[in-house]
């Protein structure tokens, strides 16, 4: 472990620049990663508050479909009549 530590400093010493280049990418992409799983977070509760409200209005949204419409678990099937 020793050996990486000092390896590094080396290469900090040749190459600052890509050293700072290559710290800055890799927080950066942590980051990004970070966001997107909050955001797919936040896609997944906005969908299951929508198929809350379906499921509370689905009746009369139901009724819009036409006879023989009916309601499964997360869509809207429709039957010919």
């Amino acid at each position: 472990m020793e050996y990486l530590k000092t390896y590094e400093n080396a290469m900090e010493k040749r190459f600052p620049t890509a050293v700072k280049l290559y710290r800055g990418f890799a927080i950066g992409i942590k980051e990004f990663k970070a966001d997107l799983v909050c955001l797919f977070k936040v896609f997944k509760k906005v969908n299951l508050f929508f198929l809350v409200i379906a499921h509370l209005g689905r009746h009369m949204y139901i009724e819009s479909f036409g006879p023989g419409a009916y309601l499964t678990k997360n869509e809207i099937v429709l039957t010919e009549s």
